[in-house]
């Protein structure tokens, strides 16, 4: 089980009003984990946090050779 709970997708993290993160969780069909990212952000805007996560999903998608990816995001 992937740690974070259930975690789908990028997220947008906001509990400080002055900064941001992302981190997103990677699941096959069955539900096995096969890797996380979390990176905190200089910035206080949601949507480049979420923005943020969708484009590291994908090149971290893109470095593993897994081209059939579902992104789902909570904007």
């Amino acid at each position: 089980m992937c740690p974070y709970g259930d975690i789908n997708g990028p997220r947008a993290v906001t509990k400080n009003p002055t900064r941001a993160a992302f981190g997103g969780i990677f699941r096959d069909s069955n539900n096995v984990c096969h890797g996380y990212f979390a990176q905190n952000l200089t910035t206080q805007s949601t949507f480049i946090a979420e923005i943020s996560g969708v484009l590291k999903a994908i090149e971290i998608a893109a470095e593993k050779n897994w081209n059939n990816i579902w992104l789902e995001i909570d904007s």
